[in-house]
């Protein structure tokens, strides 16, 4: 909306619906994983539609019935969630280009390949996948449970942070320090 061709008050009312939105949909997001209702959801309906995207249906005259219709659309929320949990304990998304990165998740023995794929617009995926024992499981998700080497891996990294702020601080060009760490990393 350009707020060239509206009156204030029109402006104001805009950006107050706009605020509500963002607040339903954070308020969604935090709830979304309180009880197992989405989960066994996508179970049942990755029985029909074992590949789907949560645009799959928009310019389509195939409809879905409407409590599908909105859980398709929580993909996003859903794939968040996900996303957050991941970068809180150091486990990095697949990616096959630079438009696209997922992450494997398990529940109840299914597996999920759940991703957001970038382009002219941006959209959510579901892939049901084999699970694997390197999958998170929905229950560490759900319940925010640490994985076993997120304490080793932050203490870590906050070490090496203080290794190189000091290194920095003793002049060493920043260069240097990037070219050895990428030679070291390069090696693995």
């Amino acid at each position: 909306m350009n707020k060239k061709f509206i009156n204030e008050e029109e402006w104001q009312k805009h950006n107050l619906e706009m605020a509500k939105k963002i607040i339903e949909r954070n308020e969604l997001r935090e709830t979304l994983l309180e009880s197992d209702e989405y989960i066994n959801w996508l179970e049942q309906f990755t029985i029909k539609y074992p590949n789907f995207t949560d645009n799959d249906w928009l310019y389509h005259k195939k409809k879905l019935p409407k409590s599908d219709e909105i859980n398709v659309e929580k993909l996003i929320l859903f794939f968040e969630k996900i996303e957050t949990y991941a970068n809180n304990n150091y486990i990095y998304p697949n990616s096959t280009s630079n438009y696209n990165y997922s992450y494997n998740i398990k529940h109840n023995n299914i597996g999920y390949n759940i991703g957001i794929i970038f382009g002219q617009g941006g959209w959510c995926f579901c892939n049901k996948i084999k699970p694997k024992d390197d999958f998170i499981d929905y229950n560490d998700i759900k319940n925010n449970i640490e994985q076993n080497n997120t304490k080793v891996i932050k203490e870590r990294l906050e070490a090496l942070k203080l290794y190189i702020s000091t290194m920095l601080e003793d002049n060493i060009p920043r260069n240097a320090i990037i070219e050895t760490t990428d030679k070291v990393l390069r090696k693995k």
